[in-house]
This record gives structure tokens, sequence and C-alpha cells, in this order.
């Protein structure tokens, strides 16, 4: 369907079809080819697939940042974060899928992972590796009660 040098100029000509041709103008130059992207979401969820946690993290981010916003991408790069273990950002991504995503499914996911994220923090807060010093802290306290036995000496 083409369109004559006279009706281009009409459009651009009325302030709301000057704005619309604008905007299809400027969304045909900023978004990629559908399959570019596509593409590398399939890389970096192969990526993700493989182990490759950090790089699969900066494969989504490109894909997020070409995409202004996939909810897939950013569900993915919370899997990377919490894989990585930076519970913070990755609660951020699934906040960001729970509450802006359109697809139902990815939205539940995110929310369950945010609570799953949640009952690790609190239990790793305290009870963590290391840091559960009040079950560390008993045998020592057990050892000081305990009175000291005498030392054998060889003079009598």
């Amino acid at each position: 369907m083409a369109i004559d040098a006279e009706r281009l100029a009409a459009i651009f000509r009325a302030p709301l079809g000057r704005a619309l041709a604008w905007a299809a103008i400027v969304y045909c130059l900023v978004l990629p080819p559908a399959g570019a992207s596509s593409q590398e979401l399939q890389t970096a969820i192969q990526s993700y697939s493989a182990g490759r946690y950090a790089e699969a993290l900066a494969q989504f981010q490109a894909v997020s940042r070409r995409n202004g916003g996939d909810a897939l991408s950013h569900y993915y790069m919370g899997l990377c974060y919490q894989c990585l273990n930076q519970v913070a950002s990755a609660k951020q991504e699934y906040a960001w899928v729970y509450y802006y995503s359109t697809d139902e499914s990815l939205r539940r996911n995110a929310q369950y992972a945010l609570g799953q994220l949640d009952r690790y923090q609190s239990k790793r807060l305290y009870q963590g590796q290391g840091n559960n010093f009040s079950q560390a802290s008993a045998p020592v306290a057990r050892a000081v009660q305990q009175e000291p036995e005498p030392a054998a000496t060889g003079a009598t």
C-alpha cells in the first residue's frame, strides 16, 4: 500500500496526524526487528540454562534495554541475580515483573519468588552459616562454667 506525497503532507499538516506520524517514525527507528531480540533472548536463556549466570544477566540486560522493559527478560534477570546470591537486586526484578507484566503466569511466578526470597532472607539474617552465634556460643558457655580439673603435677 503506497501513499502519495500529497496525502503524506496532509497527514503532517494536521496536529494529531503529525504527532501520530512522528510517533510511528520513532517507533520504527527505536525498536529493533522482532527476530533479532527474540534470538538474543534465546541466547540469554541458553546461557542461564548452562549455569553461566553473570553472562546471562548481561545478555538479559541488553535485551531489556532494547525492548523497553520486556517482562520475560526482567524475570530471568531476577533468576540470575538470585543464583548469584544478590537478593536485593533479584527482589527488584521480581517486583518489576509483578507490577508491570501483563502475563498472569509471569506475575504469579514473580510473586512466588518474592515470597521465597523473603523467607530465605529472614532465615539467613541470623541463622545462616556462621551467623548463628547463640548456638555457637553454647559450648563455650558450658566450658567456662565447668570447674577446671586440677593439673596433675609430679610434685607431692
